[in-house]
């Protein structure tokens, strides 16, 4: 990610050894000894290693830098070619005077920033001086202006103060329309249950409620009663 810290590796004085291969025990194969180029039943090692280490150093006792491991022959061969053709690359003229120039850039950099920090102190670290958060210019806030992108008809303009009442039908139609009754404003008020205008409240459906739960609740009893005693029917 962007937050993450990154850390470069100069190849510069450094070479690349090949430190073998190593069985893959997880892997299980037709053959008691396995071939190299077979998929998965070795791992390839090498590293990377200071080239000044193995002046002085036997080669089991250097520590590498950095150490890889595929379980490609092909993709080991082709690691190794890449970064040894790097590790030659570094020790060139032209990269020596690219090192030199992105030194320069980087004290250049460290200046200005020390510079700005003098020039503004109330800056603290990390941030932006106040400079950048000056608040901009505030822009007046203009009318809002009739357009006169559509045309005015002389009958708009000499309409009659007092609509008709048949104009009036009309409107109220046009606001139905628009307006369809499922809408809050078009909701007319139910009178309240204490006054005199409320309708009579019924309670039919209460009442088949509570006759539903006494029979379920009952259902046991009722079948012990009819099994004993049957149905009593009177003419």
């Amino acid at each position: 990610t962007d937050s993450a810290p990154r850390y470069v590796l100069s190849l510069r004085g450094c070479g690349v050894h090949d430190d073998g291969w190593k069985r893959n025990r997880r892997h299980r194969s037709k053959q008691k000894e396995p071939p190299l180029d077979e998929p998965g039943a070795y791992f390839f090692v090498f590293s990377i290693y200071l080239r000044s280490d193995f002046e002085n150093i036997e080669d089991s006792e250097v520590v590498p830098l950095l150490r890889f491991s595929t379980p490609s022959i092909a993709e080991k061969n082709l690691w190794m070619q890449l970064l040894s053709e790097t590790c030659d690359y570094c020790e060139t003229t032209d990269f020596l005077e690219y090192e030199a120039s992105r030194v320069a850039e980087d004290a250049l950099q460290q200046r200005q920033q020390v510079r700005m920090a003098a020039a503004m102190p109330e800056a603290k670290e990390g941030t932006l001086p106040p400079l950048f958060f000056a608040p901009s210019q505030v822009t007046p806030r203009l009318s809002r202006r009739p357009s006169f992108t559509s045309k005015i008809s002389p009958e708009k303009c000499h309409r009659p103060l007092r609509p008709e009442v048949g104009d009036i039908d009309k409107r109220d139609e046009r606001s139905k329309k628009a307006y369809p009754p499922s809408k809050p404003m078009h909701r007319s008020a139910q009178p309240s249950f204490l006054s005199a205008e409320a309708k009579a409240p019924n309670y039919r459906g209460l009442f088949n409620l509570g006759v539903v739960v006494l029979l379920v609740s009952n259902f046991r009893l009722l079948l012990d009663t009819i099994q004993r005693h049957g149905f009593v029917m009177q003419k």
